[in-house]
């Protein structure tokens, strides 16, 4: 599959209370709700010569801990396996927007 950068991903509110509302309601103690990247980071990914995208994988610590893996994506589908990647989110709990 090839991709462009012009995807769309986009859902109305609605649509995206209810999903993140599914996955609260099947939560147990010490899930982790959401995990926060800043703007400049991705950025730097998305920036980078050839990247039309992001992908972000399931990870997890030595400790146990989920974690995401943010890498980007050229137009062949294929990750920047050079460059810049990232992790190292601040997580929610405990660091959570407003709730919705």
């Amino acid at each position: 599959m090839a991709f462009t950068g012009e995807e769309e991903h986009t859902v109305s509110f609605e649509e995206a209370k209810e999903l993140k509302d599914n996955y609260q309601e099947s939560m147990s103690p010490g899930d982790i709700l959401a995990f926060y990247y800043g703007k400049t980071f991705l950025l730097s990914v998305l920036n980078q010569e050839g990247c039309v995208g992001i992908r972000v994988y399931n990870g997890r610590k030595e400790d146990g801990k989920l974690e995401l893996v943010i890498v980007g994506v050229k137009t062949d589908g294929n990750d920047l396996t050079e460059g810049i990647m990232g992790n190292r989110s601040i997580r929610c709990p405990p660091h959570c927007g407003w709730p919705w």
